[in-house]
């Protein structure tokens, strides 16, 4: 499920609004998912 919506968050970066980025960003927080294209993730 994380991975998918990881990887939708970095394809759609530009598309999204800051308040659906900011949903997508305290979600992984909460379940405490470290994506694996971390560098990619928090350059968005």
């Amino acid at each position: 499920f994380s991975p998918c919506i990881f990887q939708y968050a970095l394809d759609n970066t530009k598309q999204l609004s800051v308040t659906h980025l900011c949903g997508i960003i305290l979600s992984f927080a909460r379940l405490n998912f470290q994506p694996s294209g971390s560098e990619d993730f928090f350059n968005m």
